[in-house]
């Protein structure tokens, strides 16, 4: 009857560590199903306006599921040139958003899309 007893316990105790590893395999499959989802929209917000998120932050706006509005931080950088002796002064060379949502995305919750530079 003890015998039974413990292998019950036994049973038990294992039943709940798979459960618990479902239950992690789920909230990281979640997880990254956001991110992926974030990326998506990021970077198609990257091809549709460019450069053009520098002067209108409002556009930088994702949703993700189930209707979550984020803001994105838009990061843009300038360069210098000269075209056929003319000289362009800070025009906009590169853009990069990010993203922040510690629930939605998991780890450091950022998700960065755009030019890095190498040391980043």
């Amino acid at each position: 009857m003890l015998e039974a007893l413990i292998g019950m316990l036994l049973i038990g105790i294992v039943g709940l560590g798979m459960s618990y590893a479902a239950a992690r395999a789920v909230v990281s499959q979640r997880q990254l199903n956001a991110s992926e989802i974030a990326i998506t929209q990021m970077r198609n917000l990257l091809q549709r306006y460019g450069t053009a998120l520098c002067d209108d932050t409002s556009l930088a706006v994702i949703t993700l599921p189930p209707a979550t509005s984020l803001d994105l931080t838009v990061s843009c950088s300038t360069a210098s040139a000269s075209v056929n002796g003319t000289s362009v002064s800070d025009a906009p060379s590169s853009v990069t958003l990010s993203a922040t949502s510690a629930d939605g995305f998991g780890g450091s919750g950022t998700i960065v899309v755009g030019d890095l530079d190498d040391d980043s």
